[in-house]
């Protein structure tokens, strides 16, 4: 027992005598910006949305301005996409043989795309301080991260209108029951089928780390992220015409409208945040002062242990 302590001892002593700056901490952080799914649109316009994220992580400093860092992390995305003109699509033939063109017309027509991505980064970190008291340096950070979407929908609102020009006659049909009416569409649907379940993105990360305390240390950031694979689940060929293909690839006359998502109006998605993010780092041991007291501590509890003094300074 008494080796056990004493060997104890020595291993605390050795601590008290290691380097100033920890190289473990546990990290946490939330950051807010702006975001899209990164996608254009034919026959329409995107803007981009507001994304969030928020998580938690492991750094360890193998030198002492570079440091490997891994986690999980939550990142929100989400844009709009307006379409607007008419489209055509055909020529079709109607139940009664008769050839025509079937015309879509968009008025007020806005989609959301939005998902939340579950996030495995693993990259570097890196530190500075330009002298051993300073109180804030330079925190930088680069790396890419495994994404899987984990929760995705589209918000469609609008009103869409079919027509049916037929060529033989010279004339458009429209307000017929059940054929080429004007839809209104307030509906959400869940494109979570329609991406990919295992993305890759990469990421980086600057800003200063501000030091609250011997364990504590607070970085305020401006991160980006940028997807590094097509998030679409939906190969080229397997595109439908704006979402109005019915089960055997051919159309109605009033065509339900499935989303911007595997379509041929929407290309390979490339998702993309930016933002400021507010974290923690926290070193999980000992403090110097906190190593001392234990070591008076087994001094005065086990006198008949060589003792274990506190290392001078």
């Amino acid at each position: 027992m008494k080796r056990i302590l004493l060997i104890g001892c020595i291993l605390l002593a050795a601590g008290t005598a290691s380097a100033a700056e920890p190289q473990h901490y546990m990290d946490i952080h939330a950051g807010a910006g702006v975001g899209s799914w990164g996608y254009t649109i034919h026959g329409g316009t995107t803007q981009i949305g507001n994304s969030y994220s928020a998580g938690a992580g492991y750094t360890w400093f193998f030198l002492p301005t570079v440091g490997l860092q891994t986690g999980l992390r939550a990142t929100s995305i989400s844009s709009y996409a307006t379409l607007t003109g008419t489209l055509d699509y055909g020529p079709l033939t109607d139940y009664q043989g008769e050839q025509y063109i079937h015309r879509v017309t968009f008025s007020n027509w806005r989609e959301q795309q939005q998902a939340w991505l579950l996030e495995v980064p693993v990259g570097l970190r890196f530190r500075y301080f330009a002298h051993d008291d300073s109180h804030a340096g330079l925190h930088a950070a680069v790396g890419v991260s495994l994404a899987v979407p984990v929760y995705a929908t589209s918000h469609t609102t609008g009103s869409v209108t079919h027509t049916g020009w037929y060529d033989c006659w010279q004339l458009t049909l429209h307000d017929l029951p059940g054929r080429f009416m004007n839809q209104t569409i307030d509906q959400q649907s869940d494109t979570k089928s329609r991406l990919s379940p295992v993305n890759a993105m990469m990421y980086a990360e600057i800003g200063t780390t501000i030091r609250l305390g011997v364990r504590t240390q607070l970085i305020i950031a401006a991160y980006a992220q940028y997807g590094l694979t097509d998030f679409s689940a939906v190969k080229p060929a397997d595109r439908a015409p704006l979402g109005f293909a019915n089960a055997d690839n051919g159309y109605t006359f009033m065509p339900e409208y499935q989303g911007l998502f595997g379509t041929d109006k929407v290309g390979s998605l490339a998702p993309w945040t930016a933002g400021f993010k507010l974290g923690l780092s926290i070193w999980p041991g000992r403090t110097d002062e906190q190593k001392k007291q234990l070591l008076l501590r087994f001094a005065a509890e086990f006198p008949d242990v060589l003792p274990c003094p506190p290392q001078s300074e």
